[in-house]
């Protein structure tokens, strides 16, 4: 059953004061990056409040028992070879063994 605007507003305004409450966002802001760049320049944004998700099985369990609250996702799964791909970006800058 879809929400009545006022419900709608309601609801933003809560989200509004929780997120003033606990500093950051109720939900992370989702991004779903077309290339290694963009998921690099997301990644560079938030730095350790941008977590990646390529499944997030684990990652939203972790969300979920409130072990880790992160500030935006960042969805690979639609790169073309993004293991690799990402790899190769993260050794590039130092970041990856």
């Amino acid at each position: 059953m879809p929400y009545t605007l006022m419900e709608r507003k309601e609801i933003s305004e809560a989200r509004g004061w929780l997120n003033q409450y606990w500093g950051r966002p109720t939900q992370p802001l989702y991004y779903r990056a077309r290339t290694v760049e963009e998921a690099i320049s997301l990644l560079d944004e938030y730095r350790e409040e941008g977590k990646i998700i390529a499944g997030g099985i684990d990652l939203l369990g972790l969300m979920k028992s409130k072990v880790l609250s992160p500030k935006a996702l960042v969805n690979i799964k639609s790169i073309e070879g993004w293991i690799i791909s990402l790899r190769k970006a993260f050794m590039g800058k130092g970041l990856a063994g």
